[in-house]
């Protein structure tokens, strides 16, 4: 787990150096859509290790795996700043001041929970409340992140093509946070229909609209902080998504011992909104041209 956070930071800078404005978010769906692929894979493919060689492998081959990736990251990527002499760190305090960092850290922390939920819940809710079995999990429960996948790609291709065709960055960007907010509403509606297809399909709009919120919020960052801060505010996030992650894991549980999952589901429509409320009175408007590192900066 804490391997994993810095991958989503550096992540993010890559993109800022390699790309232009235009491309960013369509580069970051790609790159985000990374971890929703795995997702989709993982249920069969750790259902399958698991009956054939004991529950230790499906935690030793993942492991591996994903270690693997660093050999050709070491081969082929070099940054374009070498040679160049180091940027001027900027100190967390200043990004702290920025009324544009705390409306990221809200949005971020608003709807990176959505996704964790239907990673570790969804097969539990398939299992006790529609009471599929292992096996129908295991090819069900995946599907909704093969459409995260899509959302990531699309999302981030929608944006890019509004601004391509002269939109400005601050239009495209919102548009899109639009339409996300009204596809993860799609969350609110799994408790109700009956039989097996209907939920599953509300689960892939919701998780098609939050990735296409993930792969917009990516493009966001890049458009809004200079290089020598993304690094920084793309930790300052995630530090804030993690806290409101372990904390929403635990009311989860208790939430659906005590009641039932629909005010879970509730919430998972509701939060999505509450990030763009976040990004409307907090960042407001996003500009042709990084920040300037100023509190205060409007």
């Amino acid at each position: 787990g804490a391997g994993e956070c810095g991958n989503y930071s550096a992540g993010v800078k890559v993109i800022s150096n390699r790309f232009p404005a235009r491309e960013r978010a369509l580069a970051g769906g790609l790159f985000n859509s990374g971890t929703v692929i795995g997702a989709f894979a993982a249920p069969w493919f750790i259902v399958k290790l698991s009956g054939y060689f004991g529950w230790r492998m499906a935690f030793v081959v993942p492991s591996v795996l994903g270690a693997l990736w660093i050999v050709p990251w070491l081969l082929f990527f070099r940054d374009r700043g070498a040679g160049e002499a180091p940027a001027e760190k900027v100190p967390v305090t200043l990004l702290l001041r920025m009324r544009q960092v705390w409306g990221a850290m809200l949005m971020r922390a608003l709807c990176g929970p959505v996704v964790h939920f239907y990673w570790y819940w969804l097969p539990e809710y398939l299992r006790r409340e529609r009471h599929f079995s292992m096996e129908t999990i295991g090819l069900l429960a995946g599907i909704p992140f093969l459409f995260a996948g899509l959302g990531n790609i699309l999302g981030g291709w929608l944006s890019s093509w509004l601004i391509a065709r002269g939109s400005s960055v601050d239009f495209a960007r919102k548009v899109t946070f639009a339409g996300a907010v009204a596809l993860c509403s799609a969350s609110m509606l799994v408790p109700f229909p009956e039989g097996e297809a209907m939920p599953v399909a509300l689960v892939c709009v919701a998780t098609f609209g939050v990735s296409v919120f993930a792969a917009t919020f990516i493009g966001m960052l890049t458009d809004l902080f200079p290089q020598r801060a993304l690094a920084s505010v793309a930790g300052l996030t995630g530090t804030c998504e993690g806290v409101v992650n372990m904390a929403l894991v635990l009311a989860t549980g208790v939430v659906v011992d005590r009641f039932s999952y629909l005010p879970v589901f509730l919430a998972a429509g509701l939060m999505p909104a509450m990030g763009g409320l976040a990004f409307l009175l907090l960042i407001r408007r996003i500009p042709d041209t990084p920040l300037e590192l100023q509190a205060g900066t409007r």
